[in-house]
């Protein structure tokens, strides 16, 4: 009875000790665990602000390409424009010239009295 009562004691503190142990050993990973969390909010924070930092870049950069095919379409307008009036042009000169060459080879060679 005395040998059970040291074996049942002997079994209780080596259960107390194997407790304590993994109790050590979860303090710690729960430890580490902690800093681990801490340091990935940081690295979430430090991305935030660099995503943040891209997407204002982005805009930026999205409103600069608008503008720039707003100002290309405006001059193709005008150089469209250009070409039309010039070729309006050219074309008015040439039917002015035919009918002042028509006038001139009609005209009497010799002059009226």
């Amino acid at each position: 009875m005395v040998v059970q009562a040291e074996r049942e004691k002997m079994q209780s503190e080596e259960l107390m000790t194997k407790a304590s142990v993994e109790k050590t050993s979860l303090d710690r990973s729960l430890l580490r665990l902690e800093e681990e969390n801490s340091e990935l909010r940081q690295h979430v924070q430090t991305l935030q602000t660099q995503l943040n930092q891209v997407e204002n870049d982005h805009t930026r950069r999205s409103h600069l390409v608008l503008s720039q095919c707003r100002d290309s379409s405006l001059l193709f307008d005008q150089l469209t424009s250009f070409i039309l009036t010039t070729f309006t042009i050219h074309h008015s000169f040439i039917l002015t010239s035919k009918h002042f060459h028509k006038s001139f080879l009609h005209r009497p060679l010799v002059p009226p009295d």
